[in-house]
């Protein structure tokens, strides 16, 4: 059994490693370069639609950023019916963006046909991509993403967990920045 978690708790240790530092020191240069005001939409399938809606609160509430989700089950059963389900978010795109508005694509695959057509509607139409992904994405996912996190796992809550982690310390970077008493100190 410690072989199992070994190999488990590596996966984690390897993206701690190898990849948050960087995607938040990305990140906040991106939020740095990025106009006031703007609308950050999240937008995911299954758990990754959860870490959406978990983050969009968490920019609004926390940061003062307008943030949304498009995950409301009116808007995605109609334009899901209307447009079919590989082109709903796209379709929401196009109504509800704005140019350098900014979309937060979170799929754990980063195959699903939903996210890879709402990054070409969003590029298309002047929104800024932001990917959250697993270890192969579609080419045009990369191709599209102003900043991107891969992590570089299979096992898909390892994904998802660490895509949350990411998108939390973020928020949390952005508030250490902003507020002098927020502090990241362990409590003993």
């Amino acid at each position: 059994m410690n072989v199992v978690n070994e190999q488990y708790i590596h996966q984690y240790q390897h993206f701690f490693d190898n990849a948050l530092h960087e995607f938040v020191e990305q990140f906040l240069t991106f939020m740095e370069t990025t106009n006031k005001g703007v609308r950050y939409f999240f937008v995911g399938n299954g758990a990754s639609a959860a870490i959406a809606s978990h983050l969009a609160v968490d920019f609004s509430k926390a940061l003062g950023i307008r943030a949304s989700t498009f995950h409301d089950p009116v808007l995605l059963t109609c334009f899901g019916n209307d447009y079919g389900y590989d082109h709903w978010v796209a379709e929401a795109v196009k109504l509800y963006g704005n140019s350098d508005d900014v979309l937060i694509l979170i799929s754990s695959s980063g195959q699903s046909k939903n996210i890879v057509n709402a990054a070409k509607a969003a590029r298309a139409k002047g929104l800024k991509v932001i990917a959250l992904t697993g270890p192969n994405p579609d080419p045009i996912l990369i191709e599209e993403s102003a900043v991107m996190l891969r992590v570089d796992s299979h096992i898909y809550n390892v994904i998802e967990c660490s895509h949350m982690i990411a998108l939390c310390a973020v928020v949390d970077s952005c508030k250490m920045i902003t507020l002098p008493n927020y502090s990241l100190e362990l409590v003993e």
